[in-house]
């Protein structure tokens, strides 16, 4: 009777966990679908995956599907979603994508994946925007308002929006989230300088002040929970900006 109860007791929790993990963990739930595959191409399987710039006009870019990502909404992780299309690009040639439509109704990602040579990586690199800084709120429609200092004004952002920066009219831009006892990151610019992602509600890929972070060393402050900033890569931010609003 014992070894019963126990084993219906671990069944049970195995079930709790895999409904917890399919609703915080939002993307396993979702679908890749290859709407149209490119079957003449043979192209290796390749690694990076960079957002296409739609300024890149070239023969040489070689498209490999479109792909159709089922079920994104508020809950998806925007993070282990683009590692998932990037794993998949990867394994059939592409190592580049541009976003051909986001349907904010039916939670879907139409996207394009290509393969770009070296040479195209390095060209569609120089043409992307250069010293603007991106400061993400929450994607979930929540009622709640994300405050950060950018220099030295007070900002206010809502869950769905986005905060955009020109750099290259500041020069140099201090941000700061939880005051003295909270993060901060100095951003300066400079010629050709990549544009930098950020966001402050509780996901991206690491803390600024870990030593895997490209601002590391321009991280100054305290790190307790009042406050955090975290980067994300282009491809996810690119991701990020298809479902939330920029804030005027």
């Amino acid at each position: 009777m014992f070894l019963f109860t126990y084993t219906d007791f671990l069944i049970k929790q195995i079930v709790i966990s895999l409904l917890l993990f399919c609703s915080t963990e939002h993307l396993f739930c979702q679908e890749i679908i290859v709407l149209k595959s490119y079957s003449d191409r043979n192209i290796q399987r390749q690694n990076g995956f960079y957002y296409l710039n739609d300024s890149l006009i070239s023969k040489k870019i070689i498209p490999i599907a479109q792909l159709k990502i089922t079920d994104v909404d508020v809950k998806t992780n925007i993070e282990k979603l683009t590692k998932t299309i990037a794993v998949k690009s990867n394994s059939i040639g592409a190592n580049s994508f541009k976003i051909l439509e986001y349907n904010d109704s039916l939670n879907f990602f139409l996207i394009e994946v290509c393969f770009l040579t070296e040479e195209l990586v390095a060209e569609n690199k120089m043409l992307q925007e250069k010293n603007m800084i991106y400061v993400f709120g929450n994607v979930k429609r929540l009622n709640k308002n994300w405050n950060f200092k950018h220099n030295k004004l007070k900002i206010s952002i809502k869950s769905g929006q986005y905060y955009k920066i020109d750099n290259n009219k500041e020069h140099s831009t201090r941000l700061n989230k939880g005051g003295f006892t909270g993060s901060t990151v100095w951003l300066e610019s400079s010629p050709n300088k990549p544009s930098s992602y950020f966001t402050m509600s509780g996901f991206g890929l690491v803390d600024i002040y870990s030593t895997n972070s490209p601002y590391y060393h321009s991280a100054t402050g305290i790190m307790f929970t009042t406050g955090k900033l975290r980067y994300l890569d282009e491809s996810a931010s690119r991701l990020l900006m298809k479902m939330l609003y920029e804030m005027k």
